[in-house]
Formats: structure tokens, C-alpha cells, sequence
């Protein structure tokens, strides 16, 4: 003690040792600095990654989520129904008209085509009902079922939201909706069968006509495996034939044939 008193008496001695501190100050002040900016560093990295992530899960033109998510959706509620046995619906709209727009107006007006009806959607249904794009002309969602007819109930809002024409690029457009349905656990019981099932009955919806909205049933399964397999063969022998037009005119002249293949204009353009 005796020593360390003398010591500190003596001003040298003491300027050395308040040197000593204030550089002990410094280099703490700046671990301090580096420790903020590394956390900081870590939370934006952390945001931008949680960013990319639910980008990934949204539907570019739409702004909806999108097939993943909705997928993901469903298997909530699949795994919730084998909980406390509570059915649910997964509904498919399909607009006729977005592969016209697209085709007539352009990829940027078939864009604001999906935003729109977007937005028609996410006001007809409720907070609970997960709306997602699942293509250039679907929409799905999936919906808990606490009480018979919500599923038809909510198909016929959404058919007399989407009937209203939609001013796009100066015109007025029909969207001509169909809309599928499929229930859980009735008519399958994974996501990607129950979500199947809600497209065929929204294409026999579209074909038919049945009042806007078809619920699955299991003829409409064999129907569109039927036409899968129809779909195929006359694939095939397109090919074969395109193959066989391409072979007869090279040889005939040295320049192949052009195989072109036609689409059914859909939807109604009034200016």
C-alpha cells in the first residue's frame, strides 16, 4: 500500500497511469461502436433475408401470395381438421378473360388485371380466408368451415364481385369467373390433391356453366383423367404430324413448313 501510494504521489508516475486509462476508455468506447454496428448488421441481414423469403411466397403480378404459400395454408388446416375434425374448403376462381387480355393488351395489362381482380377478392372475403395467385388466370383460397353452405355461400360473393365489368386501358372488361370447389375432408385429404380436385371442378365449372361454381365430385375426376389421357395421345400424334410436315417440305423445297396452334379468344372487350 505504502508503495502504490508513494507511486501514485508521484506526478509522472500518475500522468502514466491516466494515460493508461484514457487509452483503456478509448479502446472500450470503440469495442462498444464495433458491437452496435455487428448487432445492427445482424438484425438488417436477418430483415433482408426474412424480405427474400416472403418475396419467394408472393405472386409478382398480383401482389398475392402465391401456390407455395397457399399450399401451405391448406396443410395448416389439413393438419388442424385431424385435431378437432373442423372440414374446410379450398375454392379455385379461373378468369376466362386474363389469357385474352394478355394476349390482346399486353403482358403489362394483364398485370393489372390480376392486381384488380386481387383486390376485388381480398374485399369479398374474410381475414381468415388465405387468398393466393396461383396463375396467369387462377385464383385460390382456402376457407375453415364452421357451418353448412359457407363454401357455396362465399363462391356466390365472389362470383357477384367478379361480375361487375372492369375499366382496364379505356375499356370495359368481363372477366367471365368460374369458380371450383373441393372440401376437406370429403373429397381428399392432402393439399396438393384437395387444390387438384378445386381446379377440375372450376374447369368443369368453366365448360358447363353450372351457375358460376361447381363442387367437386368424383366424376369429374374420371372426366378429367379421361381428358388428360386424350390430351396426351393428341399431343403425340400433333407432333408426329408436325414432324412428318417438317420432313415432307424440307425435302420438298429446303425450307420447313411453320406448325402453328391456334387459341379460342375468351372474355369480352367493349371500348
Amino acid at each position: 500500500m505504502d508503495r502504490m501510494a508513494s507511486e501514485l504521489a508521484d506526478p509522472a508516475q500518475r500522468g502514466r497511469l491516466e494515460h493508461l486509462q484514457r487509452l483503456l476508455d478509448e479502446r472500450s468506447a470503440e469495442l462498444a461502436w464495433v458491437n452496435e454496428r455487428l448487432i445492427e448488421a445482424l438484425y438488417q441481414a436477418a430483415a433482408a433475408e426474412a424480405a427474400a423469403g416472403e418475396r419467394e411466397r408472393l405472386d409478382r403480378a398480383s401482389g398475392l401470395p402465391n401456390r407455395q404459400h397457399l399450399l401451405e395454408r391448406i396443410e395448416r388446416e389439413v393438419r388442424r381438421h385431424a385435431v378437432d375434425g373442423e372440414p374446410a374448403a379450398v375454392i379455385v376462381v379461373g378468369i376466362d378473360a386474363a389469357a385474352h387480355v394478355r394476349d390482346a393488351l399486353g403482358l403489362a395489362a394483364g398485370d393489372a388485371l390480376a392486381r384488380a381482380v386481387g383486390d376485388r377478392l381480398r374485399r369479398t372475403v374474410r381475414g381468415s380466408d388465405a387468398i393466393a395467385c396461383i396463375g396467369d388466370d387462377e385464383f385460390a383460397l382456402v376457407m375453415p368451415l364452421h357451418r353448412g353452405g359457407d363454401a357455396a355461400a362465399l363462391a356466390r360473393k365472389l362470383l357477384d364481385a367478379l361480375d361487375a365489368p372492369l375499366p382496364l386501358d379505356g375499356r370495359e372488361l368481363r372477366l367471365a369467373p368460374s369458380i371450383g370447389v373441393a372440401v376437406l375432408p370429403d373429397d381428399a385429404a392432402s393439399a396438393d390433391a384437395l387444390l387438384a380436385r378445386a381446379c377440375a371442378a372450376k374447369d368443369y365449372a368453366r365448360e358447363r356453366r353450372t351457375g358460376g361454381y361447381q363442387f367437386f365430385r368424383p366424376e369429374i375426376a374420371a372426366r378429367s383423367a379421361r381428358r388428360s389421357a386424350g390430351s396426351r395421345s393428341s399431343q403425340s400424334a400433333f407432333i408426329s404430324a408436325g414432324v412428318a410436315r417438317v420432313s415432307s417440305s424440307t425435302a420438298g423445297s429446303g425450307t420447313p413448313s411453320g406448325i402453328g396452334v391456334s387459341s379460342t379468344e375468351v372474355g369480352v372487350i367493349t371500348s
